[in-house]
């Protein structure tokens, strides 16, 4: 049993808990990606179905084809509730560990960077989703243009495309 530095209270972690906290944090963190890398495939692969349909497919389906991106970008919003939970989990075990590194192996962090704020990695996870989102919602609107149909017309389908790129 050893001695905190800065307040001298009694530390006594068990290597069962160092490891146990470590191998939790690994967890967390392969989770996050796992899911980031799951969504991305998924959302690329419905993404590209109305590119690749063949011409009897897209004149059997029409519009029915767009459900491919549709669900492409039902996922990603999906995934982002997913991720509100998977990220506040991470970052309780993250601060635990990094208590249990200051207080055993007297290992500071920046404070202000891994206090009770969010990290680079919630922050990089949200940014990379919302884009995205932003891309599947455009590849929707795109790939509804290419199909045949009456609606939308050309017209708005243009203007659509032109306010998107603006």
């Amino acid at each position: 049993m050893g001695k905190c530095r800065e307040c001298g209270h009694p530390v006594e972690v068990q290597v069962e808990d160092r490891a146990t906290l470590w191998d939790e944090y690994k967890h967390r963190h392969n989770l996050a990606w796992k899911v980031i890398f799951q969504v991305t495939a998924a959302v690329v692969v419905l993404s590209i179905v109305p590119y690749i349909a063949p011409d009897p497919i897209k004149d059997s389906l029409g519009r029915w084809l767009l459900a491919a991106p549709a669900l492409a970008l039902a996922l990603v919003l999906f995934s982002l509730f997913v991720m509100v939970n998977e990220l506040s989990l991470l970052r309780l075990i993250t601060k635990a560990h990094r208590d249990q590194q200051r207080r055993v192996f007297q290992i500071r962090h920046d404070e202000r960077q891994h206090g009770e704020r969010k990290g680079t990695f919630d922050t990089l996870v949200w940014l990379y989703l919302i884009i995205l989102l932003v891309l599947g919602a455009g590849n929707l609107i795109v790939s509804a243009g290419h199909l045949p149909s009456y609606w939308p017309p050309s017209w708005l389908s243009g203007w659509l495309l032109v306010w998107l790129l603006v």
